[in-house]
């Protein structure tokens, strides 16, 4: 069952008919990624808003912000030690897409993506877990 959420920068998150938002979807829902391999998490917003986020979430963490994409052309760039690995693609207004490549156990997380009318409030709707997968 699809839920939405919405953060703010008080931390605060709120349930649907108490907060109004817009939807959010990430197609995938889990992902397990060997170490050392890719990944691609895909985000679409139902509007046509410039403002997107990614965060990523570890266990018993808060919310990390891994890049804010001002629009489709516009400089994606990643947060402190992300940019070594992760690279946002925003080619429309309304998706975005996060590559990981060369995965490390500190990458095990969850991932979300978030959209806004302003660089203040997102809406956060679903989220991606990536684990990493044991090679022998």
């Amino acid at each position: 069952m699809d839920r939405e959420w919405w953060y703010s920068k008080e931390d605060a998150l709120c349930v649907p008919g108490v907060c109004q938002g817009l939807m959010v979807t990430q197609e995938e829902k889990f992902i397990l990624v060997p170490a050392g391999g890719s990944a691609e998490i895909s985000c679409t917003q139902d509007s046509d808003n410039l403002q997107m986020f990614w965060y990523q979430q570890k266990a018993g963490r808060g919310l990390q912000l891994l890049v804010h994409s001002q629009g489709p052309g516009k400089d994606q760039t990643m947060e402190g030690v992300y940019g070594d690995r992760w690279r946002l693609d925003r080619d429309a207004i309304a998706k975005s897409k996060l590559t990981l490549t060369g995965a490390k156990t500190e990458d095990a997380a969850g991932y979300f993506c978030a959209t806004s009318t302003t660089d203040t409030e997102q809406t956060i709707d679903a989220a991606t877990k990536l684990s990493l997968a044991a090679v022998n």
